[in-house]
Order: structure tokens, then sequence, then C-alpha cells
């Protein structure tokens, strides 16, 4: 009876953990996302696909902001370079368009996302939206995060994927989401950061992840390697943090 009694306590703490989780990240508003440049640059090679590195960019950039209640909102809302020209010379720094599109991209960016933020006081205009991007992108140095740890850009060397979560968990207090990208050695690179947040755009907890799986290799060859989209990184295996100068130097091959 007590084994009972026992089994059933556990269940219910389970279950209270699992709803107190769901109700937590049924408050995410908002995902901030920044990338590796580095791996995001191999990908589209890997893929024949054009990706050029700013010689000044030698961190993490923005990916984008996107918040949770849908995409593409609001098409009588169009973008407007004018409204940032401030922001531009920051924007080009550090949220580039490593595809070489120029401001396609931050037009993009907004179309499908900004255009979602007008409910959020701090993200109720353009310029505010792209302003708040860029305070967060300052506020989350994630090269200074992961160096706190140990965890720093590298040719060979690769980190244990706790260790990394680790880091962010230190710094935000809560786990984002780490995703990679999957080599044909087994090997993965650090590719991006999903950090979720709430209304007041504080860090809260993203959704768990239970299994950590890459999505399948493409099949397309560069240096011997098979790299494949960005997906959850796999916690058994160890993951490269794509160091620049090797990098830049195998794009360029």
């Amino acid at each position: 009876m007590m084994e009972v009694f026992l089994q059933l306590c556990v269940l219910l703490l389970v279950a209270a953990a699992e709803s107190s989780h769901r109700k937590e990240y049924t408050d995410v508003a908002v995902i901030f996302t920044q990338q590796w440049p580095m791996t995001f640059c191999l990908e589209k090679h890997a893929h024949q696909e054009p990706c050029v590195i700013p010689d000044n960019v030698t961190f993490w950039t923005i990916h984008g902001l996107w918040p949770k209640n849908g995409e593409f909102c609001n098409a009588s809302w169009p973008f407007n370079e004018t409204k940032i020209k401030e922001l531009v010379p920051l924007l080009k720094l550090y949220w580039p368009d490593l595809k070489g599109h120029g401001s396609e991209f931050w037009k993009y960016e907004w179309d499908k996302h900004g255009t979602c933020a007008g409910s959020l006081p701090e993200m109720n205009s353009e310029f505010k939206y792209f302003n708040k991007a860029l305070e967060l992108h300052h506020n989350q140095n994630l090269l200074k995060i992961l160096s706190n740890m140990g965890i720093v850009p590298s040719l060979k060397n690769t980190y244990k994927f706790a260790d990394i979560e680790m880091a962010f968990h230190k710094a935000f207090g809560v786990k984002p989401k780490v995703q990679c990208i999957k080599e044909k050695d087994q090997k993965q690179m650090l590719g991006q950061i999903e950090v979720c947040l709430n209304k007041s755009l504080l860090p809260i907890a993203c959704r768990v992840i239970h299994q950590y799986v890459c999505r399948p290799l493409v099949e397309v060859k560069r240096d011997g390697r098979l790299p494949a989209l960005v997906g959850a990184c796999q916690r058994s295996h160890g993951v490269l943090h794509e160091e620049e100068v090797s990098c830049r130097r195998r794009l360029n091959k």
C-alpha cells in the first residue's frame, strides 16, 4: 500500500512539474535569436548558396526577434528604412544580412515578425523593434557568456553540450534553445541560440526538448564534411565552436 502511495506521489509531482512548465512556456512572448556567422556561412556554402561574413564581424549576430503571437500580422504596416536610418550603421554590424541582400533581410524580418510586435509597448514601432533587438544583443554577449565557462572558438576543441547549456543557464537563470549543425564525423557545430523572453522581455524557460536529434545530413560535400540544416544539438556528442580565422580560410577555398 505504501509503495502504491509513493508511486502516486511521484506521478503527481511529475504532473505538477509538467503543468508548471507548460504554464511557464505559455508566458513566452518573444524569442530572441542569435547565430554564429561562421557556422551559418559554412552551412550555406555547403548548399552552394552565397554567404559573406563582413571583416568586422567576429561575434554572434542577430538572426531575429520573434513574437510568438503570429507571423505577417499587418500588411498595412510596411517596412520603411528611413524610420531606422540612425540605426543602420549598428544594424549592418550586429544584424547583417550574411547572404548579401542588404536591407532586404531587415524588411523580411519586419514584415514577418516586427508587424506582430505592436502589442508590446517596447516594440510598438519600427524604430523600437529594431532598437530593442540591438539592446538585447548588447546585453546578451554570447561570446563572453561562453568564455566564462572556458568555451571559446577553436579549430579542434570540442565542448560538452552540458557545459554549453550550463554557461547560458548561469547567465540567464534559465535554459535557452541551443542549436547545431551536424557533420559527417559526428561532430556538431554550434550554430544558433534562441532565448525566450516574457512580456517584460526577461529570459524565461523555453520548451524542453527531450530528444536532441539533428536533422538528416544533406548530401553536399565540402572539405569531406556533410553539413545539415541547423537543428537541436545532440547531448551525447561534442560541440565545436568554429574558430573565425579557420572558418574564413575554408570559405575562401
